[in-house]
């Protein structure tokens, strides 16, 4: 198993763990989790438009896990003119046929940036020309394989439903292309050849040479290339989510997004 892919079965698994949150058999679970794919704070084009967080706070002191209700053909939002629905958030599958959806307002405040950023993620890629490649293709064939598979596997507990594998799909294509896009601008989340080339050179007196013999050499600097890895992955992590808010950010810029009212709430408030 190559290194890239297992990096982002990696991801995948922060994406299945993060599917938890679609499940509609308990509307009010509400606790917000970090997404392997990194979001961002959602901007808003219009003057008019009401940012999420203020509709959600709309009464000073209203509780953050208020439940809501929500029509299934609601718009709640919209990205460069592109309607944002329930469905784009929870699982609806066929059989569902609740006419309204209760959520809590937290809940809602996740589901629905990820909704939003993935929308624009989908957007720019086509806007600039960006698709997945034939090795990205596979990943997301044997994420389909390994969600699909029967008990007892571990992974087909988590499974919901088509309605909640297509949802993890598309995060999951999301998480791809935001990646390509980013490397279209030269970043990359991956500590590169160069940059562990690099950090040799410049720690020679540490490592010391390499074995002239190549069966040794090849030996050795595996060692090498793994213990550099581990010290540069933190930081090259760090400054590639730098670099990662600054386009989301400039992406964002330029769009239109607009988050329409929420409610009414349930309960008294």
């Amino acid at each position: 198993m190559s290194k890239s892919f297992r990096l982002f079965l990696m991801g995948v698994v922060g994406l299945m763990m993060i599917s938890l949150a679609y499940k509609t058999a308990n509307p009010r679970q509400s606790a917000p989790v970090k997404s392997a794919t990194p979001v961002t704070t959602v901007t808003i084009a219009s003057p008019s438009a009401t940012n999420i967080v203020g509709q959600l706070a709309v009464k000073a002191g209203a509780p953050a896990d208020r439940l809501l209700h929500l029509r299934r053909d609601q718009v709640l939002a919209t990205v460069n003119g592109h309607a944002v629905t329930p469905a784009d958030l929870l699982p609806l599958g066929t059989n569902d046929r609740r006419s309204e959806l209760e959520v809590s307002a937290l809940e809602l405040k996740f589901l629905l940036k990820r909704a939003v950023d993935r929308e624009l993620i989908f957007q720019t890629a086509q806007d600039r020309g960006v698709s997945l490649n034939d090795a990205e293709y596979k990943q997301l064939a044997t994420l389909t394989s390994l969600r699909n598979q029967p008990e007892p596997g571990g992974i087909a507990r988590l499974n919901g439903g088509d309605a909640q594998r297509n949802l993890e799909l598309q995060d999951a294509q999301a998480y791809m292309l935001q990646t390509d896009l980013m490397a279209a601008q030269g970043a990359s989340p991956n500590v590169t050849e160069d940059q562990v080339t690099a950090y040799y050179q410049a720690h020679l007196s540490e490592y010391g040479e390499l074995p002239a013999d190549p069966s040794a050499r090849t030996q050795a600097w595996a060692k090498i290339d793994f213990s550099i890895r581990e010290q540069l992955a933190p930081s090259i992590r760090s400054g590639y989510n730098d670099q990662l808010a600054a386009y989301m950010a400039q992406v964002e810029a330029s769009a239109s997004i607009v988050m329409n009212p929420l409610g009414p709430s349930s309960g008294n408030d």
